[in-house]
């Protein structure tokens, strides 16, 4: 017979029991066992049955949920299923457009967003979206592929787009000119640094971005990028205080940055004349340097903890968490 000792009073019992007799302790239940379990099971039943993933999937979490409720919430392994993926919207042309139409796209992926949909009375805010009717803005592929010398800078889809079209991207990046290398390569989503994937998990209150930094790096043959965030969807839903609380394979670019303090974000979208086009175009504003990083491996982590309210310290409890995974 194999026996186990108890670590909470020491008493030597049955290996096959699951708790001890004397008081009672049990054991924390294996998570990559019960994992792989859960796994064959759902493979099995929906091979032999055609019951869909979802409804093995409800049942199993149920089933665990019921046998293995103490561990469950204490390991966080519910976590697994309150996870979902977000969609995410295509960038789109706003060169031209009026300030009310660009905000009532705004308004609407706000709507159908899943993390944002039950802002009542919700208003794109006035402090970020400072942008003047009719102008250009800066394109995507223009400034990745020509860069701020193109003839044609304004034309198809617009580098700000992305963050416009797709508010759960709370921490995005302001597209630089890369034409300076690899100019006769087309641009993709992979040079926009256009998400790969968003999840968002109620339970934690946190949104995962992550990127395609090894297909930038094996498309465009370096990595040395320096990423300037666009914060101004985190702005827009009142967002305006922000701690990097875990950086993994990146640093900051200064030496006063959002991992050292606490932070007031201050992006918004204005005229701006930095395009070279007569007029100005419809850009991003201010330099923020306390925002910037550099990624040092193809996998690094940042955790950010956000408030809408300035935080007492850094300890306490954020109101959203974003990551940003690279990979």
């Amino acid at each position: 017979m194999s026996e186990k000792i108890c670590p909470i009073c020491e008493t030597k019992y049955d290996d096959l029991e699951k708790q001890c007799p004397n008081c009672g302790y049990k054991a924390p239940m294996n998570m990559d066992k019960t994992m792989t379990r859960l796994l064959c099971f759902a493979i099995i039943v929906t091979a032999f049955y055609h019951i869909s993933k979802t409804e093995i999937f409800d049942f199993a979490k149920q089933f665990y949920k019921e046998t293995y409720q103490e561990e469950v919430e204490f390991y966080g392994y519910d976590d697994v299923f309150d996870t979902k993926e977000i969609y995410l919207s295509p960038m789109s042309e706003l060169s031209g457009l009026s300030n009310a139409q660009i905000l009532d796209e705004r308004k609407r992926h706000v709507r159908k967003s899943i993390v944002f949909s039950d802002l009542e009375n919700y208003y794109p805010n006035p402090s970020v979206y400072k942008m003047k009717d009719g102008l250009p803005w800066i394109s995507a592929y223009e400034i990745v592929k020509n860069g701020l010398e193109s003839k044609e800078l304004s034309k198809g889809i617009s580098r700000h787009s992305m963050m416009i079209n797709n508010p759960e991207l709370l921490l995005g990046f302001i597209i630089p000119d890369y034409s300076f290398k690899n100019k006769d390569i087309e641009p993709s989503d992979v040079d926009y640094f256009y998400p790969k994937k968003i999840t968002w998990n109620e339970k934690t209150k946190t949104i995962k971005a992550y990127f395609d930094y090894s297909g930038f790096i094996q498309k465009r043959g370096y990595m040395r990028i320096e990423f300037y965030p666009d914060d101004t969807n985190a702005r827009d839903l009142g967002y305006d205080w922000i701690h990097c609380d875990e950086i993994q394979n990146a640093f900051f670019k200064s030496s006063d940055n959002i991992s050292k303090r606490i932070y007031q974000l201050k992006g918004y979208y204005h005229r701006g004349y930095s395009c070279g086009i007569e007029g100005g175009c419809n850009n991003y504003s201010p330099n923020q340097p306390e925002i910037v990083f550099f990624v040092t491996s193809r996998s690094a982590v940042l955790k950010f903890k956000l408030w809408k309210q300035k935080p007492f310290s850094k300890y306490q409890k954020a109101d959203i968490n974003y990551e940003m995974h690279f990979e």
